[in-house]
């Protein structure tokens, strides 16, 4: 289909049969209504382009070009009549249908003017658009930004010969305009009103004198001269670094946003010349040469305390300076534990770490008289080692690493976490399976272990020390799903379409997905255990993100939903947001494949219930609200006096600001049998079945002759459990009389002695 008319198709499944890679979007205006004739494209790649019908969906299939950068974050355009152009950009995969749901576009007019410097004279060499909101306290500062971090996404002017420019499809309403350019601080006009569908004129941006601008750049080569192809350029001045890769042709090139001096150094991909640094650059500066010059080495060998060569270890030079990694050997198999080490040109020390052993830093060393030979020896330490096994074998290969326990709070892409975002400590299983891993501080850990084809698996939290060390095994499994369903309370499913849904377990690997034609969508192969499920207004690649930290004690890590071993969670997510209090938590119960009915909800807070129970708000779903955030408990029951039809669900949930979800689905089946004689008063009996924190409870009652019947109960895996009546249930351990395993739809009957 390349090369095709422009594109426009109703939103059904049917779309799903297109093939290649494709992008789906349904353009409204602020109303809702739909927008017809939008043409959507590939930003900067108007080759193909789709164009909205009357019901504001355009199909647009990506050509051959775009497809071959997939997968990858691709930025799509949005351009309609009357409409300000507008852009977003999302997480393509190679033959696979992106649905952006509902696209909301603004009213657009036009701005004209000119772009002139201090003296009047026209700018050619400047973009305008139009400034991005909320930069105008800190514009001073932020002058010497690019483009893309001044401007708002969508529409872009290049400036006539005369300093003259022409924008059109701005949004309509109040903004200020930004003119870039490379040799001079930007311009940003005064504050217009643009009426929709209208042309303001005579506008002036002044921009500051021409000062060579703030980028550095130049080119990096070999002893030999030749191009060195992605060499590591690092760009350091007073608390500031950059590192970026110059291109396969050896060059590179970064704007800065202060005219600081700066020191610039250059390293080879493999660490074998030694590193080239410039010092003294003034922004503004680009033919730069940085020529690296052959690095001598020295031999390291490495023992144990005893005498004896150690094989494996990983090596580091570490500038003196300022204690940066100048270069990196990874663990590795070294020969009667030898290696060559390259001296770098500044004062180094020289860093060993092996699994199983003490950490040691050497050093430092002079660039010009570096030792010639280096004997290292380690002391043993402790950790935790042991095997990594799937389906009763050993894994090799397996990547197994350590991470610590956060005690403050930090956030990575929206999310908290319970564990720092890069592991202590990291290795691969050996052909055994076998791993070991040692620490250097005593602390709290948390063990993961992951290999293609299984879930990643996690032991924690692990109590190790130095001195002390411990063993794991660590069984990989298939993991399990979450199929989360958005849905709105207006029951319009076109508004659930390609909404971005989020999930996280505190561990830094949050991600999203989009929904469906349905509202559904399904994340696969998920570590068992706690996860937060929510919508999401931006996608999230764990690779890239934003951390921030905070001197407060850390909490619990919100979650609404548990994942089982090759089990599916339901959840849904709800578009509305309507109860009063600061903290809200939906619920969801589905019992028999259907949504439940007669159940009542209620939080509860050391052993005091906040409020009245509530019934479900429909069918299977539930909606509580509370003002402070904290550690509450969720009790559902039945809505009943019959003994035999109650049940009770009890949770602990970790409440934050905002809306959370909760999941429950379960068959069940029924349970019947005789107890002791001895009365009620004596001791209380229930049936209970488990899913990690969260149990739900079943009484047998039995009539005069000891008999009971319960005529729903969770199926699986459960136990009769006795309590004593004089103590609450919370503060008490039961007493497990038997194990029960319940089938969906049967009847269990048991029988319990005297």
């Amino acid at each position: 289909m390349e090369g095709a008319e422009p594109l426009s198709m109703e939103l059904e499944p049917a779309h799903a049969s297109l093939p290649g890679s494709s992008v789906s979007a349904r353009f409204v205006d602020v109303h809702g209504a739909p927008i017809a004739q939008v043409e959507l494209r590939v930003a900067h790649h108007s080759e193909v382009t789709a164009r909205s019908g009357p019901d504001g969906v355009a199909e647009l299939r990506l050509d051959p070009d775009s497809r071959a950068r997939l997968p990858g974050t691709v930025v799509f355009e949005a351009r309609g009549l009357g409409f300000a152009r507008d852009q977003r950009s999302a997480t393509v995969r190679l033959n696979e249908r992106l649905l952006l749901g509902d696209w909301v576009l603004v009213l657009g007019g036009s701005v004209s003017g000119w772009v002139v410097d201090v003296d009047g004279r026209g700018v050619t060499e400047a973009q305008v658009a139009c400034l991005r909101e909320g930069l105008e306290t800190d514009w001073q500062a932020r002058r010497r930004d690019t483009l893309a971090g001044l401007a708002r996404p969508g529409a872009r002017a290049l400036i006539e010969p005369d300093g003259s420019f022409l924008l059109e499809d701005v949004p309509a309403g109040s903004i200020r305009l930004v003119a870039v350019c490379e040799e001079r601080p930007a311009g940003v006009s005064e504050p217009l009103d643009v009426p929709a569908g209208e042309l303001v004129g005579d506008v002036t941006i002044v921009m500051g004198a021409a000062d060579g601008g703030t980028s550095i750049a130049g080119l990096v080569l070999d002893p030999d001269g030749r191009v060195v192809p992605y060499a590591e350029v690092r760009i350091a001045s007073e608390g500031t670094s950059y590192s970026i890769s110059a291109g396969e042709n050896g060059r590179f090139r970064v704007q800065l946003g202060h005219e600081k001096p700066c020191e610039v150094t250059a390293f080879d991909p493999e660490r074998s010349h030694r590193e080239a640094t410039l010092q003294g650059i003034a922004p503004g500066t680009t033919d730069l040469v940085l020529r690296l010059v052959p690095a001598p080495e020295f031999e390291l060998l490495v023992l144990s305390r005893e005498g004896a060569p150690i094989e494996r270890y990983a090596v580091a030079t570490i500038s003196a300076r300022t204690s940066e990694v100048l270069a990196m050997q990874l663990e590795a198999e070294r020969s009667e534990g030898r290696c060559a080490v390259s001296v770098p040109a500044q004062q180094f020390s020289v860093e060993v770490r092996a699994n199983g052993w003490m950490a040691v830093r050497l050093g430092p060393f002079s660039a010009e008289t570096p030792p010639p030979r280096l004997e290292c020896r380690l002391a043993p330490a402790g950790g935790v080692h042991g095997v990594v096994e799937a389906e009763g074998s050993p894994v090799p290969g397996a990547w197994v690493a350590l991470y610590e326990e956060l005690g403050t709070r930090e956030t990575y892409n929206g999310f908290p976490l319970r564990t720092s975002k890069e592991p202590a400590l990291e290795s691969e299983s050996d052909t055994d399976g076998r791993f070991s891993l040692s620490v250097e501080r005593a602390g709290t850990y948390y063990l993961r272990a992951e290999v293609e084809g299984y879930a990643c698996a996690e032991l924690g939290p692990l109590a190790l020390t130095p001195d002390g060390l411990r063993e794991e095994r660590i069984e990989l499994g298939r993991g399990g799903s979450i199929a989360v369903s958005v849905r709105s309370s207006s029951g319009a499913l076109i508004e659930a379409v390609g909404k971005l849904v989020a999930i996280s377990r505190g561990d830094g690997f949050a991600r999203t997905q989009r929904t469906d034609e349905a509202g559904r969508t399904i994340f696969v192969g998920l570590t068992p255990g706690s996860w937060q499920v929510a919508l999401s207004e931006s996608e999230i690649d764990p690779r890239e993100g934003a951390l921030y930290s905070s001197t407060k004690t850390a909490g619990p890590i919100p979650s609404n939903c548990r994942v089982f071993e090759q089990e599916t969670t339901h959840l849904d997510l709800l578009l509305e947001q309507e109860l009063e209090g600061e903290c809200q938590l939906t619920g969801r119960l589905e019992i028999d494949g259907r949504p439940a009915e007669g159940w009542l909800a209620a939080l509860d807070q050391e052993r005091e219930t906040l409020h009245e129970p509530r019934g479900l708000s429909e069918p299977g779903f539930f909606r509580l609200a509370v003002d402070e955030p904290g550690s509450y408990r969720l009790n559902l029951r039945t809505d009943t006096a019959d003994p035999g039809a109650m049940l009770v669900i009890l949770d602990p949930v970790e409440l934050v600001a905002g809306n959370q979800f909760w999941s429950l689905e379960f068959d069940t089946g029924a349970l019947e049998g005789t107890l002791p004689s001895s009365g009620a008063a004596e001791a209380l009996v229930f049936y209970r079945w488990q899913r990690g924190a969260l149990a739900c409870l079943a009484p047998l009652v039995p009539d005069a002759e000891g008999r009971f019947r319960c005529v729903r109960v969770p199926a699986g895996r459960g136990a009769l459990v006795r309590y004593d009546p004089t103590r609450p249930l919370e503060e008490q351990t039961p007493v497990v009389l038997r194990e029960l395993v319940i089938e969906a739809g049967q009847t269990l009957t048991v029988s319990l002695a005297r």
